[in-house]
């Protein structure tokens, strides 16, 4: 701060412009800024209105005068009413949040699209989001999507992104990935983090561009270098699978890490697999077993399936079934196919619950009918036995059939059940094998 004229302040403590300030509040002001809101004031009273719009502008960020949202809105007013598209956009936004005014979405819309209608690009994307929001008005897709195309042909990156999205999903335009990619790269090369994300998934899909992971890969990284916590978990996972960039464990464990640091739960997760396993980095169970709390407790299901492990193995936390089963079922309950197998395991044997064939029936189908293989051949040898189902050979036959190449142990009982059925109990088991793929995939459809 450069050091304060004493000429200065007794010319401003003549006017009276350090009686509307506290000590405190005017000591972190510069004389400039000061200055500045004295000669902009006096304009403003002029009646100039881009000076009315300057006016309200420094009230309302503190710039030399005390914040004053009722004063902002005031002087935004003045402006706007001489049509001052900037200070309509503004006020606009006071109204929006009820900042320096009563609350009130009607105006704020009236108000932004006068300030669109002149042309100005923020206003033009915020009455787009009126739109897409149905703020004060009805849901109009189409008329969003128009909006956002002014302000985008004015070059505004958000504009440019939301316009790509909108294509994207076909909202109110005709699907176009071609377009939505056009649209998406102005917006990345702008430096717009979710541009570069989305665009990055489309070349990763190779939806409107040509396939190129390479491309992906670069994308994710401009979105990572600037802290994006979703480009910097996609980049690791691109450095883990030597996706588009050369396979380098310690690099994926670095945006991993810068990831999970900002509470990304997927990155938590997948760094607490690589500190499980000391892979990239030192073995450290606790801290796996912390970084599988963290985005357990977000919701991420493959934590809770991996913090449940650990509470079962008793690795990293004292080895307790109750807490086990219940981060299973949790990770269950959103379609975790081995935490289903596990439970389906756990009612089977009675460990730590009372052994229930019917309910390990339950978990074992949940599981077999997202494809685990393992859960399949349980199911087949459950079938068999009759345990929490009626036997039924050909059933057996089905669950085998579909699981043998995934699993080794289904594969052995397929080979036996089939040289022990008739050729009309093959046949039967080859039909309804059919069927049963395709039970399995309407129930995952249902879903």
């Amino acid at each position: 701060m450069k050091p304060h004229s004493s000429g200065l302040w007794l010319a401003l403590a003549t006017i009276g412009l350090i009686e509307l300030m506290t000590s405190e509040a005017f000591a972190a002001m510069t004389p400039e800024e000061v200055h500045e809101f004295s000669v902009t004031e006096s304009e403003a009273k002029k009646g100039h209105a881009e000076e009315q719009f300057k006016l309200g502008y420094l009230f309302a960020e503190g710039h030399g005068v005390l914040k004053d949202s009722v004063q902002a809105a005031t002087w935004y007013r003045k402006a706007a009413d001489q049509n001052n598209a900037k200070a309509q956009y503004n006020l606009g936004n006071c109204y929006y949040s009820g900042d320096g005014v009563k609350k009130d979405l009607a105006t704020a819309l009236s108000l932004h699209r006068k300030s669109a209608e002149l042309g100005f690009a923020l206003a033009q994307i915020r009455l787009g989001q009126h739109y897409v929001n149905g703020e004060a008005s009805a849901r109009d897709f189409t008329q969003a999507a128009s909006w956002f195309r002014k302000a985008a042909e004015q070059g505004e990156d958000e504009a440019q992104r939301k316009l790509g999205g909108c294509y994207l999903l076909g909202s109110g335009v005709q699907k176009d990935f071609v377009k939505a990619a056009y649209w998406l790269r102005k917006a990345a090369e702008q430096g717009n983090c979710d541009a570069q994300l989305l665009l990055a998934l489309l070349y990763q899909q190779g939806e409107g561009v040509d396939e190129d992971l390479n491309q992906a890969a670069g994308w994710w990284l401009k979105a990572a270098e600037q802290g994006d916590a979703e480009g910097q978990n996609k980049i690791a996972m691109c450095y883990l699978e030597g996706a588009g960039v050369a396979k380098d464990i310690v690099k994926a464990v670095y945006w991993f890490k810068k990831s999970a640091l900002q509470g990304n739960s997927d990155a938590q997760n997948r760094l607490g697999v690589r500190t499980f396993n000391g892979e990239g980095t030192s073995k450290d169970v606790e801290q796996a077993t912390s970084l599988f709390r963290k985005a357990a407790e977000q919701g991420h299901a493959g934590a809770q399936f991996n913090l449940g492990s650990r509470y079962y193995s008793g690795e990293g936390v004292t080895k307790d079934l109750a807490e086990a089963i219940s981060w299973w079922r949790k990770a269950s309950a959103q379609g975790d196919a081995q935490a289903q197998f596990n439970l389906g395991k756990i009612y089977h044997d009675g460990e730590g619950v009372k052994k229930d064939y019917e309910q390990s029936v339950i978990w074992y189908r949940m599981a077999a009918d997202q494809g685990q293989a393992e859960a399949q051949n349980q199911m087949g040898v459950r079938y068999v036995h009759g345990e929490g189902v009626a036997k039924d050979e050909v059933e057996a036959y089905a669950y085998w059939s579909l699981a043998s190449d995934g699993s080794d142990d289904a594969g052995k009982n397929f080979a036996i059940l089939e040289e022990k059925l008739s050729l009309p109990r093959i046949a039967l088991g080859k039909r309804r094998t059919i069927e049963l793929q395709g039970e399995m995939d309407a129930r995952m459809a249902g879903k």
